[in-house]
């Protein structure tokens, strides 16, 4: 497998983690449309938490919970912006 072949088509890679109960964070502009938004964890101690997120605009993620036990979560994010 040619890894220079599947990488070339990638412009970007931000990568951070947010904590807390909801709420956005601010990364470096994007073009949204050749964008892509990942995340994982979104679970508290309780396990109470399910998390979603958001790509609102080309500096913005807004996460949020599906259900705030109003303890904090940890959500890992990744945005991988393509040419």
């Amino acid at each position: 497998m040619n890894l220079s072949a599947l990488t070339s088509n990638i412009k970007s890679i931000q990568r951070g983690a947010y904590t807390g109960t909801g709420g956005t964070v601010t990364i470096t502009s994007v073009n949204t449309a050749k964008s892509l938004l990942l995340i994982n964890g979104g679970i508290n101690t309780t396990g109470g938490q399910e998390a979603y997120a958001e790509l609102t605009n080309g500096t913005t993620i807004t996460i949020g919970a599906v259900y705030v036990n109003g303890l904090a979560m940890v959500v890992r994010w990744q945005v991988i912006e393509f040419n």
